[in-house]
């Protein structure tokens, strides 16, 4: 009986390290390839120009906001948030989201709505910063539709407005430093998993 769980021990923990080390392994290969990519430069891009899926790199000139969080419930109950969706151009005549879950990309967007507001409302004499960014452009889903065009409507704009200008994509900028190592982590578990998948084989071929 010892010898059975054992064995059933050996595949459960296999399959689980194999299943955990084939996710990261495919999440971050793709975010590797997507980094690989020549970037289209935002600042040359129209709102046609933008498709889902692309590689974008500039930098903006100016934010009109957060529209929607993310928020992440905590052991405790207690939710955090995680990550902002900003309203930011998308070329000269269109509207699109920027999401992010980095803190110090976040206190920069921040301070460019800030100081964009005090320069246009007359109360600075100084443009708002620029922000550099580089991301991949995603597609809404219904939720992130909702807040997008809800934030517009209640800027003033009418439902057409939004139908006339507003692109339902937004733009994911995240941390890619960490890529490399967590690949790295995610090949290892996987080929432990493996490893404990053929000890539980030979020990069934062998009767144990």
């Amino acid at each position: 009986m010892a010898l059975f769980r054992n064995s059933i021990r050996l595949l459960t923990t296999g399959l689980g390290f194999l299943i955990i080390g084939i996710v990261l392994t495919v999440m971050t290969l793709g975010d590797i390839i997507d980094n690989a990519k020549t970037p289209a430069d935002y600042n040359q891009l129209q709102m046609e120009d933008f498709k889902e899926g692309m590689m974008v790199e500039g930098d903006l000139p100016d934010n009109y906001g957060w529209y929607e969080n993310v928020t992440r419930e905590s052991d405790s109950g207690a939710k955090n948030v995680v990550g902002y969706y900003y309203l930011i151009d998308a070329g000269d005549e269109g509207l699109m989201g920027l999401y992010t879950p980095m803190k110090d990309l976040i206190k920069e967007l921040d301070k460019q709505e800030e100081e964009g507001n005090d320069y246009y409302y007359g109360y600075s004499d100084t443009e708002p910063r620029t922000v550099h960014f580089k991301g991949k452009v995603c597609k809404m889903d219904s939720e992130d539709v909702k807040y997008f065009r809800e934030y517009l409507s209640d800027q003033g704009l009418t439902s057409s407005d939004i139908d006339e200008i507003g692109v339902e994509l937004y733009i994911k900028v995240t941390d890619t430093s960490n890529n490399t190592p967590v690949l790295i982590v995610g090949i290892v578990i996987s080929v432990l998993g493996l490893l404990f998948c053929f000890l539980f084989v030979r020990n069934k071929m062998m009767g144990r």
